[in-house]
């Protein structure tokens, strides 16, 4: 009754946005409407980077029952803000955006009992309190709503997986009948037809709400960073004991610490940190043989322009700008009789000589300042490499791995044999072993099984 309320509301804002003409029609005439969204650029995602493992170990700190989960996010806190912008970019799941309730945990819903006789109990549910309604995916009211069944349930692990999976394929069906009662389908939204692929979007945006609520926002808008990062570098310089801060000097307010323990464990209940440790153990592995740096990913100058300044119109500016220059030049008059002329020339092919010789030079400074750079890169992503198997090898002991996992690392082994054949020198310790062997009395020779 709860899947059929949500899609009702999901599904009949849908089809109203299409009749009058998509979201921003519908904003427009519902001002009280806002869309949930965070600011995306250079300075959050500096101070994201900067603070959030400050955070995580503070957050561990005062709310010991979510320390496990907090463990394995610092592991991987360099990846956060690049998993969290990455999933902002899955555009099947931004489609997903409609009027939610925003607070769609059990206690605002009434729920009414259509049939009397005991057999096969029928109920409709209605939702009240909007004062909290907004613009977002439609994952948001899913994941309070299915939290406040999960934490009644007696059932843990592989059952609770599958009463979510059941939960958003039934939430999905009706999501389509709303639609066909205005004569729309899925197609016309873009939207997945195929209710399973639908539940496996869906729950994508749990991981995104998850680190948008419990994550990137709290980070942003802290109170008193500098008190925090004090604190931090304290506890990490000899001082593990040091007590953390109030709440209150830390957080806008002092029950904001229980909102964002709330989030970890809506999350760990709908199973978001199975999604994302799969996320960020794929960010670690591209991480390690590529050029990306956690610190310099995503946000850049060129990247905030896309949107406003078409990139094409931005090369055509900088080489009309160049012609103009050139241009310019041209159209100044040379006094003076030939003679001068040609002594400007020779000073202009000197000069071009010149300029060819200091290019030469500058080429193999470039390629020194290349070199050292390269280097220095390949120290980070093995840097980051070693955390993240430390994080690894920390998940194998309480976690069962599945294929994708053994079809990860059997992968790193590979890459792993592929550094030492590009470098032996380099990296003589991954050299591998020579085949056992064992020669018969007849002079055969058998390789042993490792």
């Amino acid at each position: 009754a709860a899947m059929s309320a949500l899609a009702n509301v999901h599904g009949i804002t849908f089809s109203f946005m299409k009749s009058i003409g998509g979201k921003h029609a519908l904003l427009q005439q519902f001002p009280t409407i806002k869309e949930q969204i965070l600011p995306r650029h250079g300075k959050v995602r500096k101070d994201v980077q900067k603070y959030v493992l400050p955070f995580l170990v503070y957050m561990a700190k005062i709310k010991p029952d979510i320390s496990q989960q907090v463990q394995v996010l610092s592991k991987f806190h360099k990846f956060l803000y690049k998993v969290y912008s990455d999933i902002q970019e899955n555009e099947e799941l931004m489609r997903l955006k409609t009027l939610v309730h925003g607070d769609a945990k059990l206690d605002n819903f009434l729920f009414k009992k259509d049939n009397f006789d005991g057999q096969d109990e029928k109920y409709t549910a209605m939702i009240i309190d909007w004062q909290g309604c907004g613009f977002d995916l439609v994952s948001n009211d899913l994941m309070w709503c299915l939290y406040g069944f999960i934490k009644n349930l007696p059932e843990t692990g592989e059952m609770i997986h599958g009463f979510v999976e059941y939960s958003l394929v039934e939430y999905w069906d009706s999501l389509k009948i709303v639609l066909k009662a205005f004569g729309d389908t899925c197609e016309d939204f873009n939207l997945p037809e195929n209710s399973e692929w639908a539940a496996e979007i869906i729950k994508e945006g749990f991981t995104l709400e998850f680190m948008k609520n419990a994550i990137i926002r709290p980070v942003l808008s802290l109170k008193n960073k500098e008190l925090l990062l004090q604190w931090f570098e304290k506890i990490t310089s000899g001082s593990p004991d040091e007590p953390p801060p109030p709440e209150g000097e830390i957080f806008k307010t002092e029950t904001y610490a229980n909102f964002i323990y709330l989030f970890f464990k809506i999350g760990t209940e709908v199973n978001v940190f199975s999604h994302l440790g799969k996320v960020l153990f794929t960010q670690m592995k591209e991480a390690m043989f590529s050029d990306f740096d956690p610190d310099k990913d995503s946000d850049s100058d060129e990247e905030l322009l896309n949107g406003i300044v078409d990139k094409e119109d931005i090369k055509k500016g900088c080489k009309l700008n160049q012609a103009e220059s050139n241009n310019s030049g041209e159209e100044k008059p040379v006094n003076g009789d030939n003679n001068e002329g040609e002594s400007i020339m020779n000073e202009n092919a000197e000069a071009a000589a010149n300029d060819t010789a200091a290019e030469v030079e500058a080429n193999e400074v470039s390629n020194i300042d290349k070199l050292t750079t390269e280097a220095s890169k390949l120290k980070e992503s093995l840097n980051n490499a070693l955390e993240a198997l430390t994080a690894v090898e920390e998940l194998k002991k309480d976690t069962e791995t599945n294929n994708e996992v053994d079809e990860s690392l059997e992968k790193c082994k590979e890459s792993l044999s592929e550094m030492y054949n590009l470098s032996p020198k380099l990296f003589p310790a991954l050299k591998p072993d020579p085949p056992k062997t064992v020669t018969s009395m007849y002079g055969k020779v058998y390789n042993l099984k490792s």
